[in-house]
């Protein structure tokens, strides 16, 4: 995104379950600037939840293959394969979107994302 993003990669562990790519917890944020359209799309094995995250409401998407589509500041739009094949727990809270991409059960996400700092 144009906002610019941090991504940080939290590999196996042994009590963490893992991805085919051997990665337990991708976790991404990153600031939607100006008129940006972001779109997440799902094959048939996909489900998409609403739950809430730290008081926002935020999606719990399980299931693969999924994709994420966005137009920059520039207008062109680009698409996103799911990197790791992982359930996602994405919201935005302060203008930041938080994104964790994990094997993890829901509880287990909303427990690590509850744990973060909130964005200053």
């Amino acid at each position: 995104p144009s906002g610019g993003s941090v991504h940080m990669v939290w590999g196996a562990s042994g009590t963490l379950p893992v991805t085919q790519d051997e990665v337990a917890i991708l976790y991404s944020q990153f600031r939607v600037v100006g008129s940006e359209l972001y779109v997440k799309t799902l094959d048939d094995g996909g489900r998409v939840e609403e739950v809430a995250v730290r008081g926002v409401s935020g999606f719990w998407v399980r299931g693969e293959p999924h994709y994420l589509m966005y137009r920059d500041a520039s207008g062109l739009v680009h698409e996103e394969e799911g990197r790791l094949a992982g359930n996602v727990l994405a919201w935005e809270e302060a203008g930041v979107t938080h994104r964790i991409e994990t094997m993890l059960t829901l509880e287990d996400a909303l427990g690590l994302a509850e744990s973060l700092e909130p964005v200053r």
